[in-house]
């Protein structure tokens, strides 16, 4: 095993920076040159040891991170030991890395030709596209030959062993040449790479240990799929030879276009027709939606161009959570024929009318801004609702009530207080799902049941998410290792490490509200959480907390920062941050 502490993109002659195929090129480069049956130099076994250890390091994307942001301390604690090669045969070197020899021949091992893919189309309405639904396609494809069991030979007999490759599947032809033995290999031009040959062929199949069948395959298409996107079937394309692995089956998917919809994304628009006299007046218009016909109320004065927005009334996301809006665009339908009473009864309309027939009329939001937000007003769509925000000084009682003018105060609509819990929703984060009590988790999901409103964390900020993606992410990695929540408000972060498994799971928090309504989380989740009050910046955590962290060297950084949740900061063994 080489122990070189030389800086691995400086043995390749690289900048940090390189590209795979720059990493490649300067290992072939430097192989052909420090090979000990090229090279006299007395150090080339050394160096080529050194060059072999750098590629395999820089090479692979999961030990260049580590190596890149950690170096040659972070290979060791990861238990990285670089292969052993015996450096006897050139080509033996390339083909351990690049599954080939020095001039890209073919690798060695038997070449079992995989199955072709096939290709499938069905149609489907828009409709269907949003509630998913099932298609029997036809299919026509090579399968294994039920005679012969796919081995080609006639039942009774057996394939022998290739004469020529002797079994192997392929060639090697070897040349010498002042720079050493070089050895190229192909598949064996007698058997095809399969390493042996049939010699009494199966009747059915002729020896090729395939037929072909037309057969039909149920496919499921899932809710929210687009036009053009493709379905995988894993398997179902044509058959092997001699028994190798089947393609697969791509199915295209093709959308039916709807002459009521235009779809754009997960949303869908569609337009609704009034005549002058009903977006004059008012009406109550019924309008095609994807689940069913539904009726609208349009206000006196609608003008053509409004848009009315149907929250969750479009299509579903693909493999994921909600649905987009139908948009709805209002088109006023102006007649082209009168009559002669018509046309009088019209000219007579017209010369009544004045400009404050016309003039838009300021609604209670263009009021509102106005009289308390002179600097702005802004709408964010947040889905089920719109959030209004702007920054603003205060305003006094007397000022907003002259600024409202004629606006009638009416009471207070009992329950406003808790109206924010229709804009509330839970938060998805991989197998994760968080939200309030009022809410049904998926059957599949690890619920986190957080009640909002009683202390920070929800999981909706940002800063959480991530901290619970590598909660999830770690895992698998780091098993049942000790988590510490750093200002654990409501204890989201500790609850879910411990439901995903994390052992021992701890809580720190300043403010004794914030450590009470961990507990009480934690109690409601059925979750293993030891929450207390301390001041990250002064106290460190119990000493079993630090020596469970302490007993995994390679660990204890990754645990560290899957504990961070959120200010004033995050302990580590050894130090304060």
């Amino acid at each position: 095993m080489a122990t070189t502490q030389r800086d691995y993109y400086e043995i390749l002659g690289l900048p940090r920076n390189a590209t795979d195929g720059d990493i490649k090129k300067a290992f072939r480069r430097l192989a052909r040159e420090l090979h000990p049956d090229v090279s006299d130099a007395p150090d080339a076994h050394d160096r080529f040891r050194e060059v072999a250890e750098a590629y395999e390091v820089l090479s692979k994307p999961e030990t260049r991170e580590v190596y890149d942001r950690y170096g040659h301390a972070g290979l060791r604690s990861g238990g990285f030991t670089p292969s052993q090669f015996d450096l006897g045969n050139l080509a033996d070197i390339f083909s351990a890395f690049f599954g080939d020899d020095l001039f890209g021949g073919a690798g060695r091992g038997r070449a079992q030709a995989r199955g072709a893919d096939v290709a499938a189309q069905v149609e489907i309405e828009l409709v269907e596209a949003a509630t998913g639904t099932t298609r029997e396609v036809p299919i026509r494809t090579s399968v294994s030959c039920g005679r012969c069991g796919g081995s080609g030979a006639e039942p009774g007999t057996s394939p022998t062993r290739c004469p020529q490759c002797e079994g192997s599947g392929y060639l090697q032809h070897v040349s010498r040449s002042a720079f050493g033995q070089f050895v190229r290999t192909q598949p064996c031009t007698r058997c095809g790479g399969a390493g042996t040959i049939v010699e009494t062929p199966c009747d059915r199949c002729a020896g090729s240990g395939r037929v072909v069948e037309e057969r039909s395959l149920r496919v499921e298409i899932p809710p929210g799929i687009h036009d053009g996107q493709r379905i995988r079937l894993s398997g179902e394309g044509h058959a092997g030879a001699l028994g190798s692995r089947s393609g697969d089956l791509f199915v295209l998917v093709r959308v039916v276009p709807d002459e009521r919809f235009v779809r754009e994304g997960d949303d869908i628009f569609s337009t609704v027709d009034l005549t002058v006299t009903q977006a004059a007046l008012g009406a109550e218009v019924t309008v095609p939606t994807l689940q069913g016909d539904v009726a609208l109320q349009f206000e006196p004065g609608t003008q053509p161009g409004e848009i009315r927005v149907l929250r969750g009334r479009g299509m579903p996301v693909l493999q994921g959570f909600g649905r987009g809006d139908q948009r709805v665009l209002v088109n006023v339908r102006v007649p082209r024929r009168l009559t002669d009473e018509q046309r009088r009864l019209l000219e007579q309309l017209e010369q009544r009318f004045t400009e404050d027939n016309y003039r838009d009329d300021e609604g209670f939001f263009d009021k509102l801004k106005i009289a308390l937000f002179p600097a702005g007003f802004e709408e964010r769509d947040r889905g089920r609702g719109l959030e209004l925000a702007a920054y603003t000084d205060a305003a006094g009682a007397a000022e907003v009530r002259a600024a409202f003018g004629d606006v009638v105060e009416a009471e207070v609509t009992p329950g406003w207080e808790e109206r924010w819990r229709d804009f509330h929703r839970p938060v998805r984060v991989g197998p994760l799902w968080i939200g309030p009590d009022w809410e049904t988790p998926p059957q599949d999901a690890i619920a986190v049941v957080i009640e909002p409103a009683r202390a920070f964390g929800t999981g909706g900020h940002p800063t959480t998410r991530l901290c619970l993606e590598l909660l999830v992410e770690l895992r698998s990695e780091l098993g049942a290792a000790s988590v510490l929540d750093v200002g654990c408000g409501s204890g989201v972060l500790a609850v879910a490490a411990a439901l995903l498994g994390y052992r021992p799971v701890r809580g720190i928090d300043a403010d004794g509200t914030a450590v009470e309504e961990t507990r009480r989380n934690a109690e409601v989740n059925d979750a293993s959480v030891d929450a207390s009050c301390a001041d990250a910046l002064t106290a460190e955590p119990t000493s079993s907390s630090r020596t469970s962290r302490a007993r995994r060297s390679r660990r204890s950084h990754h645990a560290s920062a899957a504990v961070c949740s959120s200010p004033p900061g995050i302990w580590r063994p050894g130090r304060r941050a």
